[in-house]
C-alpha cells in the first residue's frame, strides 16, 4: 500500500479520531480493530541510506505516538484497540489498552507480544478460504496465552454463490479448536461435522451441503 496517512501530521490524528468517534457511536462492540498491517516502506539507494534510516526512526516514533494516542482515545470510549502484529515493531506501546492479532506465524510474534506485555489473539492458519474443515481442527495448537481468535474470510475468494459453503462448517472446526483443550484431538469430531452438514441442509431447505458432505466423508474414510 503506497498511500498511507502521514501520522506525523496532527490533522491525520484529528481526522482519524473524528472517524472513530462516529464508528463508536454506531457499533457497540468493545474491541476496535485499527489495522496497521502491510504498510510498505519506500526503497532507497545506498547514497541516501543514513538519511533514510534517521527519517524512519523518526517515523517509527511518530507511529508509536499515533497508536498510543488512538489507544488512549478508544480507552476513554470504553473500547480496546486491536492491531495486526506488525505494530510490535514499534516502541512503548500501551500494553494495558490494546490487543495484538497474530497472523504472520506463531512463536517469534508471540514472543514479541509477551515481551511487550500485550495480550494477543490468533488468526494464523485460520483463514476460512484457505483450507478444509478438518485441517482447521487438526491445526497446530493455539499458542499458550492467546485470549481468543478470529476466523478471517477475504471477499476476493467468496461471493453469494460459495460464501456459505466456505464459512460453514469450516467455522465449526475452527471453533472446536479454539475452545478445546490444547492437547484435545477428538476422533468423534468428523461425526459432529457430518451432523452439522445435515443440519445445514435442513435449515437451508436445499441439498447445498450434500456433495460437500460426501467429499468430506470420502476423504476421511
Amino acid at each position: 500500500m503506497d498511500k498511507v496517512l502521514d501520522v506525523g501530521n496532527p490533522k491525520a490524528l484529528e481526522f482519524v479520531k473524528a472517524l472513530y468517534e462516529e464508528m463508536v457511536s454506531i457499533f457497540p462492540d468493545r474491541y476496535f480493530h485499527v489495522g496497521g498491517d502491510e504498510v510498505s516502506r519506500p526503497k532507497v539507494s545506498l547514497k541516501h541510506l543514513k538519511e533514510h534510516i534517521t527519517h524512519h526512526e523518526d517515523k517509527a516514533l511518530q507511529e508509536s505516538e499515533f497508536i498510543n494516542d488512538l489507544a488512549g482515545f478508544l480507552h476513554e470510549k470504553n473500547r480496546v484497540l486491536v492491531a495486526w502484529d506488525e505494530v510490535l515493531s514499534l516502541h512503548d506501546l500501551p500494553a494495558e489498552k490494546m490487543i495484538v492479532e497474530v497472523w504472520r506465524g506463531w512463536m517469534p510474534v508471540v514472543r514479541a507480544a509477551r515481551s511487550a506485555g500485550i495480550q494477543f489473539i490468533s488468526s494464523q492458519n485460520f483463514y476460512l478460504d484457505w483450507k478444509r474443515t478438518m485441517h482447521f481442527y487438526n491445526n497446530e495448537k493455539v499458542p499458550t496465552g492467546a485470549i481468543g481468535g478470529e476466523a478471517c474470510l477475504w471477499s476476493e475468494w467468496a461471493g453469494s454463490i460459495n460464501m456459505d459453503l466456505i464459512i460453514f462448517p469450516n467455522l465449526i472446526g475452527i471453533a472446536e479448536r479454539f475452545y478445546s483443550d490444547q492437547m484435545t484431538y477428538d476422533k468423534e469430531m468428523l461425526g459432529r461435522i457430518a451432523a452439522t452438514y445435515r443440519n445445514l441442509n435442513v435449515i437451508t431447505g436445499v441439498n447445498t451441503y450434500e456433495k460437500a458432505l460426501k467429499t468430506l466423508l470420502n476423504e476421511h474414510a
